[in-house]
């Protein structure tokens, strides 16, 4: 019993130590494997508008200038990426031009005053920047309505991609819905994805775009709602909801210096990770290691043109991972501790069987010898060690 807490401290330190190191490999490797996953949402967001890009110089290069013709071949000039486009336009150099909207069936075109009453319209937020012939270049998200539709049907909000055709041949305008894309982005965390391991079936993940001002314009969860509003991830941060142009965009203060450090490393191009709040995220699973790692997107305004910057993905895992295999070597240890218990106390017991044996044998002959040799003294012996009371 003396020797016995010293076994069981002896045990739990080593499997702290044993359990530390393996630890810290695993969570490295959970880090890099979300670092993955975000690398991955920029690198499909980047595809996304260099397709988009290639598109629109091909529609540009077609010449097409009447609605019905766009009507037509849209599906043939931007493939799979077709089901993204809200709305596409087309304005000459004198200002005669044309808007299709996209509605449940189809396209369909909006007049000249109804595609400009609006100050989000294409053509109003296109006018109000420079644009270089014979490159594409990227607009801020905003929200724009088809006029005609009721405020129950409101349409969400676009990403729009603008070219100058060379030579003053016109402007080509493609609005790219954020719910569409958002939605096929999500696809990749979905449950039964090729992206997604068999360890990764219970782990709550959560991505988010976020432009070089700081803006969050949209995210994606597996959780399979559907929803694009970035209402997730601003759980935990403090900041301004909405801007001009766009309500449902949130950027958090200046006080929370991890968000904008990971903004400022992206506006440099770099990717990192950084530090998952405790309180951040609350609908992840109690007890998970929350890992969030960020990386840039880049966009190049033609084939030739140096990429550069235009936001970041931000990507938060909640894995229960470490947590599953701290209870697993925990009940390993648990199991040998009381196992050693178990076996020690048998060999204490078989030990105080054994050991005392002997002596407790010689001790019985001892007592015997004394009380025979008691037993075989004359009775004067016994008086004399019995002494009369004066």
């Amino acid at each position: 019993l003396v020797g016995l807490p010293a076994g069981i401290a002896v045990a739990l330190v080593a499997f702290w130590r044993g359990y530390n190191a393996p630890s810290s490999t695993l969570h490295e490797s959970l880090k890099s494997l979300t670092m993955l996953e975000a690398k991955l949402q920029a690198a499909g967001i980047e595809e996304t508008l260099k397709q988009l890009r290639h598109s629109l110089f091909r529609t540009a290069q077609t010449g097409f200038r009447d609605p019905e013709q766009f009507r037509e071949s849209i599906d043939m000039l931007f493939q799979d990426n077709a089901g993204l486009i809200q709305e596409i336009g087309f304005r000459d150099a004198s200002g005669n031009g044309f808007l299709l909207f996209r509605d449940a069936g189809g396209f369909r075109a909006l007049s000249r005053a109804e595609s400009s009453v609006n100050p989000y319209s294409p053509f109003q937020q296109t006018g109000s920047h420079p644009l270089q012939p014979g490159e594409a270049t990227l607009f801020p998200a905003v929200h724009f309505d088809d006029p005609s539709r009721g405020e129950q049907q409101r349409q969400g909000p676009v990403i729009r991609m603008a070219l100058q055709a060379p030579e003053d041949s016109g402007l080509y305008v493609i609005g790219i819905s954020i719910a569409d894309w958002s939605g096929a982005l999500a696809s990749m965390m979905q449950p039964g994805s090729r992206l997604r391991l068999p360890e990764q079936e219970d782990s709550a993940q959560l991505a988010f775009f976020f432009d070089l001002r700081g803006w969050i314009l949209f995210e994606m969860n597996n959780g399979g709602g559907g929803r694009y509003l970035p209402d997730a991830s601003r759980n935990g941060y403090g900041g301004d909801l909405g801007r001009t142009g766009y309500d449902a965009a949130f950027r958090p203060w200046t006080i929370h210096e991890n968000y904008w450090l990971m903004v400022t490393e992206s506006r440099d191009g770099r990717a990192g990770s950084g530090p998952a709040p405790a309180d951040k995220y609350a609908s992840a699973q109690v007890g998970a290691t929350g890992i969030l790692c960020f990386a840039p997107v880049f966009f190049s305004a033609n084939d030739g043109g140096l990429p550069e910057p235009v936001g970041g993905i931000a990507f938060f895992e909640a894995s229960t991972l470490p947590l599953n295999a701290f209870l697993k070597l925990a009940n390993y240890a648990l199991a040998i501790i009381v196992a050693s218990i178990v076996l020690f106390l048998f060999m204490a017991l078989r030990a105080h069987q054994k050991l005392p044996r002997p002596l407790l044998t010689m001790s019985d002959t001892l007592t015997a010898l004394t009380l025979t040799a008691h037993a075989c003294l004359p009775p004067s012996a016994h008086a004399d060690t019995h002494p009369q009371s004066l």
